[in-house]
């Protein structure tokens, strides 16, 4: 073998490690977090004095901080890489799930689950591990982070199951030491294997390839906006709405649909298995990443969007356990395609360099939306003994962005550049 060809060879064996290493990363760094509050919540109640709107507060507050740190977590990955964001965002989420592991009110809570494990989760594991798909694959970026993003989903789907036998055998603090101690495993996985990008190690992504100019519909790969003139267009301020439309459905659900099962007299075991088979569903969704490079991404939204919209309707009228147990699959579906399909898009609508800014600034708008909505759905709850009002805001809002998706145009390739897709 030619030294060429070993160093092809080399290039493509590492970059596929580096996708393995980025999947566990996200799995482990993001489900046993984000998936247990929701689980663990009626069993922490009555020893943190918790109604419904505080079970919402916390996990709101959570979201609201992963989400508005994004900015701040690119702008330090390009400082100082991402192995070392994963590292130390890891081990900052992991003294949060310890101390909340030891809460003894909602406040010990608000501290280590919603500020310390939404700062490391936002600083550690979203960002990192999209840029660390970006900078090692180009050609098909798009299924890179497709995959990555199928984690969340697989580990997950076990994430209830585990903490429903760690409250019947031992208690919900165990659960969230369990927590702990996979992104304190995470941290070490990221410090040894990651490598930041193939530059650093003498390689190159895609096994050097160019990226093509135009895609498999025709457009024009060569997108020159910047973030600023890419922020004025309309297409920016629909997609921004489409992120709203797509993530809210999705944290109610999280928050509060063990609750609600738990109302309508299933047992908890019957709800954690229901809420388990939405997120393991969201895996399926994740495979619109594969098509939205074979159809218009903003259409892939839009479905994805529709099947949201259906499901959590479904969810909340459905009296019938295989039939809440459909809805709450077709919840899960089309979030899992919608979670992949809205950075498709942008990446799709305004190229490489403008996405990290209107991507990052897109996950702010959704924080804050999303993070209020969860303790909206508590308080109304608490207010009328029932979810119907905030179910059904949070279901009109993911129909009205997947109308808004399917219609949207194409920006075009940017104000400097000539598009050679005609």
């Amino acid at each position: 073998m030619s030294p060429e060809e070993e160093a092809v060879n080399t290039r493509m064996h590492y970059g596929w490690w580096m996708l393995a290493i980025g999947w566990l990363i996200y799995g482990l760094g993001v489900a046993p977090g984000y998936y247990s509050w929701g689980v663990l919540a009626e069993a922490a109640m009555p020893d943190l004095g918790m109604d419904r709107a505080r079970v919402g507060l916390v996990f709101g507050i959570f979201t609201l901080l992963y989400s508005t740190v994004a900015p701040l977590s690119g702008l330090l990955v390009q400082r100082f890489g991402v192995r070392s964001m994963m590292t130390l965002g890891s081990l900052v989420a992991a003294t949060g799930f310890f101390l909340t592991s030891r809460a003894e009110t909602v406040v010990d809570a608000l501290l280590g689950f919603s500020l310390l494990g939404g700062l490391g989760l936002g600083l550690g594991i979203f960002v990192p591990v999209q840029s660390l798909g970006t900078n090692w694959f180009i050609r098909y970026r798009a299924t890179a982070i497709a995959v990555l993003m199928t984690a969340g989903g697989i580990f997950g789907k076990f994430v209830p199951t585990i903490d429903e036998w760690m409250v019947a055998n031992h208690s919900w603090r165990a659960a969230w030491l369990f927590a702990a101690g996979c992104s304190v495993f995470v941290a070490l996985l990221a410090l040894v294997f990651v490598r930041n990008t193939p530059e650093s190690i003498g390689l190159q992504p895609d096994l050097g390839r160019p990226a093509p100019a135009t895609d498999v519909s025709g457009r024009s790969t060569d997108r020159t906006w910047t973030a600023r003139a890419a922020m004025r267009t309309r297409q920016f301020v629909a997609l921004i709405f489409c992120g709203m439309a797509f993530a809210t459905p999705w944290g109610v659900a999280i928050a509060h649909g063990t609750l609600h099962l738990r109302d309508q007299q299933y047992t908890t075991a019957a709800a954690g298995g229901i809420i388990g088979w939405m997120i393991f569903a969201s895996i399926g969704g994740r495979a619109f990443g594969f098509i939205g490079d074979l159809m218009k991404p903003q259409q892939a939204l839009g479905l994805a969007l529709a099947l949201e919209a259906v499901g959590m309707l479904g969810f909340l009228f459905s009296d019938q356990q295989l039939l809440s147990l459909l809805s709450a699959m077709l919840l899960g579906l089309g979030f899992g395609a919608a979670y992949v399909s809205v950075s498709v898009t942008f990446g799709a609508f305004f190229g490489r360099r403008a996405f990290a800014v209107t991507a990052g600034t897109r996950m702010m708008f959704t924080g804050v939306v999303n993070a209020a909505m969860p303790p909206f759905a508590g308080w109304a709850f608490d207010r009328s003994g029932s979810y119907v009002l905030p179910f059904l805001i949070v279901a009109s809002l993911a129909a009205a962005g997947a109308c808004m998706a399917w219609i949207l145009p194409d920006p075009g390739p940017g104000p400097d550049a000539v598009d050679t897709s005609a």
